[in-house]
């Protein structure tokens, strides 16, 4: 039986800033992902931002911040009111992040993080997925087995990473398809 939900934050919540980004930085998306795995279990973005300039990018620290000031995302409400719906769950919170995204998503969302009784950012953690340690983590400071938790991402390989702990998974496409998925377990909301 399902007691845990961890759910990733991006394209869950909010939509992406990576095209903005792409834009902005004249880098392709792999290659921004790329920056952020290397960089999103640090409590530091200074690496990253030595490594975007490295990379040709124009730009001087503080704009290259800016970009991270998130205007361009649009809050995902559906999913927002569905979190509400699924209050009988321990909710958690589980998101790759570099330190200034982190800072910003709990300034602008702080309605939508309260409605988790646990919010872990990876570089807050210094753990990321799809690295099994991070589930692990999970798993010891929420106190279930991985076999009442069940973990809503919208990357595969950090799915298959969750599963190989015991952990269920559902591959996030929209929210009526994660609803449809939550019904299938019998989730109730």
């Amino acid at each position: 039986m399902i007691k845990c939900i961890i759910f990733d934050w991006g394209m869950l919540f909010t939509t992406s800033d990576y095209d903005n980004m792409v834009e902005v930085f004249g880098l392709s998306k792999k290659k921004i992902w790329e920056l952020e795995d290397k960089y999103s279990d640090k409590k530091d973005c200074s690496g990253f931002w030595k490594d975007i300039k490295n990379l040709g990018v124009d730009k001087t620290e503080k704009e290259i911040s800016d970009i991270f000031n998130i205007d361009k995302i649009l809050e995902l409400n559906e999913m927002s009111d569905l979190l509400d719906k699924l209050s009988n769950y321990t909710l958690v919170l589980l998101s790759n992040q570099v330190s200034e995204r982190t800072k910003i998503l709990r300034k602008k969302y702080p309605g939508v993080m309260a409605k988790f009784r646990h919010v872990f950012f990876s570089d807050e953690i210094g753990l990321m997925k799809p690295d099994v340690k991070s589930f692990q983590f999970i798993i010891d400071k929420s106190g279930f087995n991985p076999e009442e938790c069940l973990f809503v991402d919208d990357t595969k390989r950090h799915i298959e990473s969750a599963k190989s702990l015991g952990i269920y998974g559902i591959l996030f496409k929209s929210a009526d398809q994660l609803k449809e998925e939550l019904s299938k377990l019998s989730i109730t909301f």
